[in-house]
């Protein structure tokens, strides 16, 4: 387990809940914090060079911009297996996918823009890695909770789960009918950059503003509307 001092500790504990989108995050968390923000930059990429943040970036809502969604489980020769999951795992749709010691051996969600076949796409992953047979599993009800580490004392790491909210379900019986917000060229494109993994600088926001050709202060607006308006539940580690 790796040691980490209290300010690492308190630092994760806010990176978790929430990054900046400020013009000057770091400054602004080490404000927070009371250390300089050439210290929390420090931190941070020795934090990401040990494993401890994969990444900090959004996690957008996928239903509220129109995405359709599914679990799918595939029965494959156990040979197959990883070859399979090598071909799945390159779809744009498919974040990662995991073995299961189970008749159905590779699971994996699947999710597609507005107005694709998605029962159709499952059926073209499904022939071009050979399974044997196929399940869709889409949401039916949806709970809501919220996940952080808190990190206690002596370095013990706990899990919190916040409260579960009221179960929804998705329109269209069950099949993550989209709801579509629609958005400008210009919201694509912030949304877009604000994917890519947020580079380790003092003002990280500018060079993506830049390749999105938003100003700075416009591109950080759109970020923060997209939390406003649900688009996005979180820009955090």
């Amino acid at each position: 387990m790796i040691a980490l001092d209290t300010l690492d500790k308190k630092l994760l504990e806010a990176v978790q809940k929430g990054f900046p989108l400020a013009p000057e995050p770091f400054s602004q968390l080490g404000g927070e914090l009371n250390i300089s923000p050439p210290d929390v930059l420090q931190r941070i990429e020795a934090l990401k060079n040990q494993g401890i943040i994969r990444e900090i970036g959004p996690i957008f809502d996928g239903r509220a911009l129109g995405f359709q969604s599914t679990l799918v489980a595939m029965r494959l020769p156990r040979q197959e297996l990883d070859g399979a999951a090598g071909t799945i795992g390159r779809h744009a749709g498919v974040s990662h996918n995991y073995a299961r010691n189970h008749t159905f051996n590779l699971w994996f969600t699947l999710a597609l823009p507005p107005g694709a076949d998605l029962p159709g796409e499952i059926d073209a992953l499904a022939a071009r890695v050979g399974a044997d047979a196929t399940l869709s599993l889409p949401a039916l009800r949806i709970f809501k909770i919220g996940v952080q580490f808190q990190l206690g004392e002596e370095g013990r790491v706990s899990t919190h789960a916040g409260a579960p909210g009221t179960p929804t379900t998705p329109p269209g019986n069950g099949q993550n009918t989209p709801s579509g917000i629609e958005l400008s060229p210009r919201e694509r494109s912030a949304g877009r950059e604000l994917e890519v993994d947020l580079p380790l600088t003092l003002r990280p926001f500018e060079p993506m503003a830049e390749r999105a050709g938003i100003p700075p202060e416009e591109f950080l607006g759109l970020a923060r509307g997209f939390l406003e308006r649900g688009i996005m539940r979180r820009y955090a580690a």
